[in-house]
């Protein structure tokens, strides 16, 4: 029998039924929402932090990859794979407003800071679709690597990060000119890539086919470290705090912690079957791992970066993409 947790409201926790009370972070004020994409159903799942339940199932495109939330929490955009567009889920009604056309298979999606600009980087295009959030039309398209994956949009909202999975490089863009102004060189198969929250961590990028996070120098595009961890490294995130850094290793079904003073790793983490994506609750207390061959989702607690619950339900098929937000306005 299948214990589909979030439903349920109970939780897994090395084989043994727990109140979620026990181990889940404490109701913010302003309620918290994870969007989880489920690539073979197309559709997204949306859990509720606080108690761990799914709370509604949206139908989007064809494919769901990857998920990004607006700063004011009101919005959610989704790219899909196979049907070459964005779905954009109003956060208040959980429903798909918008479907916006970009370029040949969407992978990785970011929102810009002040929450007018939205960049997807596109696969089989080679490109980059920025999206303008007030009208949900695509102003530009940057021309970036062969086959870009994740992408990053800098604190400071002047630059952006391409991961180039075909051509082992990063892009860099200026969002002023909508120009690719460096193109750093990196580890075998670059597939995401995350910037800390005031820049001069630098950015992290996970490469699948080296085993490593390459670190780059945001101030001069320059790689400054290679770090090992785990076998075909997928998602990538930096702490909201700073502290850490976590990377889903897809081969070795772990996440790796990171120093990011040292930048050694310094944990990890054994989770389910292939973990791709990977989010942070704002508080920077707990992530959620989605485990994409398993078809379900492990919390970890970064305090003592253990995994304290494995959420399933039964709306999760191959999920992929996770994003976490604060959703002042959801009825």
């Amino acid at each position: 029998m299948t214990v589909r947790a979030w439903a349920m409201g109970l939780a897994v926790t090395a084989g043994t039924l727990v109140p979620l009370t026990a181990a889940t972070p404490a109701a913010a004020q302003t309620p918290q929402f994870a969007y989880i994409t489920n690539y073979d159903a197309d559709t997204v799942s949306v859990g509720d932090v606080a108690t761990l339940l799914v709370v509604d199932t949206i139908h989007v495109g064809d494919g769901p990859k990857d998920v990004a939330i607006s700063p004011d929490g009101k919005r959610v955009y989704v790219t899909n794979h196979h049907s070459n567009d964005v779905s954009v889920i109003d956060t208040a009604t959980d429903r798909v407003v918008a479907t916006v056309r970009v370029g040949e298979q969407p992978e990785g999606v970011a929102v810009s800071p002040d929450g007018k600009r939205v960049y997807v980087a596109n696969e089989r295009s080679g490109s980059v679709s920025v999206i303008k959030t007030s009208t949900n039309r695509v102003v530009d398209t940057i021309g970036v690597g062969k086959a870009p994956h994740g992408v990053a949009v800098g604190p400071d909202g002047r630059r952006v990060y391409v991961a180039n999975s075909g051509s082992n490089s990063v892009s860099v863009i200026s969002t002023r000119t909508d120009e690719v102004t460096a193109t750093v060189r990196v580890g075998k198969k670059p597939e995401d890539v995350a910037v800390g929250p005031d820049g001069a961590l630098g950015a992290y990028v996970t490469n699948a086919g080296s085993d490593t996070v390459s670190v780059i120098d945001t101030r001069t595009n320059r790689v400054t470290r290679t770090i090992g961890v785990g076998d075909n490294p997928q998602g990538v995130l930096v702490l909201p705090d700073g502290t850490r850094v976590y990377v889903t290793n897809a081969g070795s079904d772990t996440v790796s912690a990171i120093d990011t003073r040292t930048h050694r790793v310094i944990d990890t983490i054994g989770v389910g079957d292939f973990p791709v994506g990977i989010a942070s609750t704002p508080d920077s207390l707990h992530l959620c791992v989605n485990n994409a061959h398993s078809d379900n989702i492990s919390i970890i607690d970064t305090r003592s970066n253990t995994v304290t619950n494995t959420v399933e339900d039964d709306s999760f098929d191959r999920p992929v993409g996770v994003t976490i937000g604060d959703v002042p306005t959801r009825r």
